[in-house]
């Protein structure tokens, strides 16, 4: 049988001073966009981590880290490839940035799916906090 394909990945969480971005990052996030994340990030939690490399340098994620240091996060959860060549790097950051462009050709096609959403009334996530020499958990 074949390699496998399916890569089980860790998510942990890592302080966000320590995330460098990558020099070579092509993509500008407008204000807008940050904004949104914000928004999202404030109202449904960081559901999607960012990607990394074994030198913390991100593969993934750009926006979201800019998000969440004006948020005022700490930390923020990500996944550590330490089995990547710089190659697959590259095309996993290509991926990041561009595969959802060619999704959709403008903000309307999305429209019938956005207007459906309503965060108004869902209660904010609980965060829940785990002592590390005890395991008590609380909210």
């Amino acid at each position: 049988m074949g390699q496998s394909i399916i890569n089980i990945m860790q998510i942990e969480n890592i302080n966000i001073n320590l995330i460098k971005d990558h020099p070579g990052n092509i993509r500008n996030h407008p204000a807008k966009q940050i904004r949104l994340l914000k928004k999202s990030i404030q109202e449904c939690g960081f559901r999607f981590p960012v990607h990394l490399n074994e030198d913390k340098v991100l593969i993934a994620g750009h926006a979201r880290v800019e998000a969440a240091k004006q948020l005022g996060f700490s930390e923020i959860p990500a996944v550590i490839h330490t089995d990547l060549s710089e190659q697959q790097e590259r095309a996993l950051r290509i991926a990041d940035n561009r595969l959802a462009e060619l999704e959709f050709n403008s903000l309307e096609e999305v429209k019938p799916e956005t207007e459906k959403i309503d965060l108004t009334n869902n209660p904010k996530p609980k965060t829940i906090k785990v002592c590390p020499k005890c395991g008590h958990q609380w909210e």
